[in-house]
């Protein structure tokens, strides 16, 4: 029995689901930060210096999340020897939350500085 497209199939639908989930829980997390963002506009921080920190939180929360979760499905995948991990699978698996959530941050932080939701606006 050839599996090898249901496996693409899964692969496809579990990036389409991760980048759904990842880009609403960022906005999310931005949208209820709000006070965090006036307090920092307060205390004389520019837009810019803003982005940044954002940026780093994102780029460290998906670093030690892809980390984890990638030894835990590297434990479990080794359970099942008949699995086979092909290269670009691999390089996905790594390299896109990191990727993901940097772009997400990056998006969300400009579309709401545009819009001129509260704290993002420049000073």
């Amino acid at each position: 029995m050839q599996l090898s497209g249901l496996q693409n199939l899964y692969v496809a639908m579990g990036i389409i689901l991760t980048t759904a989930v990842m880009l609403l829980l960022i906005y999310l997390n931005l949208s209820e930060r709000q006070k965090e963002f006036h307090v920092l506009k307060a205390i004389g921080w520019k837009f810019k210096r803003v982005r940044i920190y954002l940026i780093i939180e994102a780029i460290g929360i998906s670093a030690i999340g892809t980390i984890v979760g990638s030894t835990a499905a590297l434990i479990l995948l080794l359970q099942v020897p008949s699995f086979q991990i092909t290269w670009w699978i691999g390089i996905l698996v790594l390299a896109m939350p990191v990727l993901q959530q940097l772009i997400f941050t990056l998006l969300l932080v400009t579309m709401m500085n545009r819009k001129g939701t509260s704290m993002l606006k420049e000073a």
